[in-house]
């Protein structure tokens, strides 16, 4: 897949669900780095790979079930190696979060909350956020340290990718 036909498959599903496109490059390639074919898996004690994400956003079963619950669709675990059916199912999950946590918590604070809730997933979030401690020594030991740095991670790649975007429209524009 190229860059371009990745860009377009985002570009549709974020203007069709008013989701930021570069925010889900972002996701994309801090998940799976752009690759389609890309899952996650554990092995477990009798060397059995077990597949527990899958796709351009890696999604899980638990998140396909969760966009069929609150959207009434019926995409399917297999379905998330298909690039367009995995970026639309991944925005519809992102904005699901986005939306709770603008009705949750102060706006500055609802992206930040909706990533991590992607990643971490919303009942670890949400956890997180009833169940810590209320000192600083224990706040960020809660999260998981693979997670402690996802945020940074779409951040770097959401500025990365709009300016490739905007490098090659800049070219199409001086070609033109």
């Amino acid at each position: 897949m190229t860059f371009n036909e990745l860009c377009n498959i985002v570009q549709k599903y974020a203007d069709l669900y008013n989701v930021d496109p570069f925010l889900i490059l972002g996701i994309i390639y801090t998940e799976s780095s752009g690759n389609p074919e890309a899952e996650s898996f554990f092995t477990d004690e009798n060397g059995n790979k077990n597949i527990v994400a899958r796709g351009l956003m890696q999604l899980t079963k638990i998140a396909v079930k969760e966009v069929n619950r609150v959207y009434n669709r019926k995409f399917i675990f297999d379905d998330m190696l298909d690039p367009e059916a995995n970026i639309e199912c991944g925005v519809l999950l992102f904005k699901h979060y986005f939306e709770y946590w603008k009705k949750n918590a102060i706006e500055p604070f609802a992206l930040q909350l909706a990533l991590l809730s992607y990643s971490w997933g919303i009942t670890a979030v949400i956890n997180w956020l009833t169940k810590t401690k209320p000192d600083n020594g224990f706040i960020d030991e809660a999260i998981p340290q693979e997670k402690q740095y996802y945020n940074e991670s779409v951040t770097f790649w959401y500025m990365k990718t709009k300016a490739i975007v905007e490098e090659l429209q800049k070219g199409e524009r001086q070609n033109g």
